[in-house]
């Protein structure tokens, strides 16, 4: 699956990599010392995969996204093909999570930009 589908499936709204990484901050119950370590409990590790698919999404390249986490790009190849499994049996763990990341990123995002009003003058 490309990042292009990814994105239409998972209905990813595109933000800034600092209101990404401040939305992971504010909802992940882990902190980025827990996410980069190698305990594989169930929670933790679909948080982990959670974040590196959040930042793929966003833009970043294989190799940068699962370097968040401390992890390889052949992890985060095995967790796009897992979000696809999910897709098709419906049980949502990671896409929930990148869900409710997206929706605080484009919240925090919203919350700082200054609306302006645009005007056009016809002559």
């Amino acid at each position: 699956m490309t990042r292009k589908e990814l994105k239409k499936k998972i209905e990813w709204n595109r933000c800034t990599n600092g209101a990404l990484t401040n939305a992971i901050d504010f909802i992940c119950p882990f902190d980025w010392h827990e996410l980069r370590s190698g305990n594989r409990k169930t929670h933790l590790k679909n948080w982990r995969a959670a974040v590196m698919v959040a930042y793929y999404i966003n833009g970043d390249s294989m190799v940068k996204a699962a370097s968040y986490v401390d992890k390889d790009h052949s992890t985060l190849v095995h967790q796009i093909k897992n979000v696809e499994a999910e897709l098709f049996t419906c049980q949502y763990n990671v896409i929930d999570k990148v869900r409710l990341i997206n929706y605080y990123c484009v919240k925090a995002q919203r919350k700082y930009c200054i609306p302006t009003k645009l005007e056009i003058k016809r002559a």
